[in-house]
């Protein structure tokens, strides 16, 4: 039987009040764990997800070292030099981390000593605690042609031209003073022009001086040569003769067509009514000269070959004043411009001077009458075109297939195919 009080509502327990207040109270306890476990999850979920994108953006600042590395030695001639070996370079900051990079040889640990070797390129990055490391291999570019050979004309030191030079394909260069009094159909790259006359072309200057071969490759090539006796050339005249690979009238044959001649000081070599399909290469001594005049069809013995290299002082002088026409002389067991020639039978080509010529030292050069060159003519001192109408015409196989010796090292290096690869830290 239940109790009732006053007003006749009837009374319960104490018990069940405490019972509900329990229930309350636990509720609130799970929610509040409930509460805490998804703050925590969370927070979990946002360091998880913190830390992916660190990683992830390490990852591409690591691959961004390796094209900074790239994009830094393809803009340094030098880099071997400049950027040491395994050795990171100073960090940069990028995004929200930094990243940094280094060369290294892994043949023989040597960056410097060797410019045809690959480097290996690694770049690293970090971002708040996470790291990337990555690398690949690298290749220099190889040889790249002499600027020089794409003109028809350079003069280490100055040009004074007083007769009118014709050039197409190519322009007339010189590192020095270009003066002008006649007329130069051709673009002009110069130090700095003196123009009295009429230049019908683009002119540049002050044009960035081309750099040659040093004395050194004069050398060279002499040790290769087959020497001929100056004594032996008589009158020091070589007059029409054919001179080739497989044809040498003064003694045994050079394989590669590379010949030698000194002359001595206050003489003269004179080439006149002559075909020659050969490197000559020429000591002059002081107040010398080399003389080529009359019919002369002259070219290089082989791709990749000069035609002429001459050496000699200030006081020396070639002297370049060929005629126009066709050249006739006896062939005896030749191959000349890839044709057969028997024995008895009369050789003919067009007197013109082909290939690379180049006046080495400080013997100046002087154009006459009226020649016709094909290629590039080369002279360290000055170049002078005192008479006569010179006619002048741009070889490209001279670029495309540089003679030996007058390339350069291409500084550019290029990824090799496959090698990019994770690296551990």
């Amino acid at each position: 039987m239940s109790r009732t009080v006053s007003g006749g509502v009837p009374s319960h327990p104490r018990h069940r009040r405490g019972g509900v207040y329990l229930l309350v109270l636990g509720m609130g306890v799970m929610l509040t764990v409930i509460g805490l476990a998804v703050a925590t999850t969370g927070r979990v979920h946002a360091r998880n997800a913190a830390t992916d994108r660190n990683c992830a953006e390490a990852s591409i600042l690591a691959s961004s070292a390796l094209d900074l590395a790239a994009a830094r030695i393809n803009g340094d001639k030098n880099w071997r030099n400049n950027f040491g070996c395994d050795a990171w370079n100073p960090p940069v900051p990028m995004g929200n981390g930094s990243l940094i990079w280094k060369q290294t040889d892994e043949i023989d640990n040597d960056v410097e000593n060797d410019p045809d070797e690959p480097v290996r390129l690694s770049g690293e990055a970090t971002v708040a605690a996470a790291a990337r490391r990555f690398s690949m291999e690298a290749r220099p570019g190889g040889t790249l042609p002499l600027p020089v050979l794409a003109c028809t004309m350079h003069g280490g030191g100055g040009i004074s031209v007083m007769y009118p030079v014709v050039s197409s394909g190519g322009a007339i260069s010189c590192n020095g003073s270009l003066g002008n009094s006649s007329t130069i159909t051709s673009n002009v790259e110069a130090g700095s022009v003196v123009n009295t006359g009429t230049i019908a072309g683009f002119v540049t200057t002050p044009s960035p001086a081309k750099s040659v071969p040093t004395v050194s490759l004069f050398w060279e090539y002499r040790s290769q040569a087959t020497d001929i006796s100056f004594a032996g050339i008589s009158g020091g005249t070589i007059d029409a003769r054919l001179l080739s690979a497989a044809v040498n009238p003064w003694g045994p044959e050079n394989a590669a067509g590379i010949y030698f001649i000194r002359v001595p000081a206050g003489q003269s070599l004179r080439i006149r009514d002559s075909v020659i399909q050969a490197t000559l290469v020429v000591e002059l001594g002081a107040n010398a000269e080399i003389e080529v005049d009359g019919l002369v069809a002259w070219s290089p013995p082989a791709t990749r070959m000069p035609s002429l290299l001459a050496m000699g002082p200030s006081t020396a002088t070639a002297d370049i004043e060929p005629e126009s026409g066709t050249v006739n002389v006896s062939a005896i067991q030749a191959n000349l411009l890839g044709m057969g020639i028997n024995v008895g039978v009369i050789a003919a080509a067009p007197s013109e001077l082909r290939g690379l010529f180049h006046i080495v030292g400080g013997a100046r050069t002087t154009f006459e009458d009226s020649p016709r060159l094909i290629g590039t003519w080369i002279c360290d001192g000055s170049i002078l075109v005192i008479s006569g109408s010179l006619q002048m015409v741009a070889d490209p196989d001279l670029v495309a297939n540089p003679p030996n010796g007058y390339t350069l090292m291409d500084p550019t290096i290029t990824v090799v195919p496959g090698s990019f690869r994770w690296d551990e830290r």
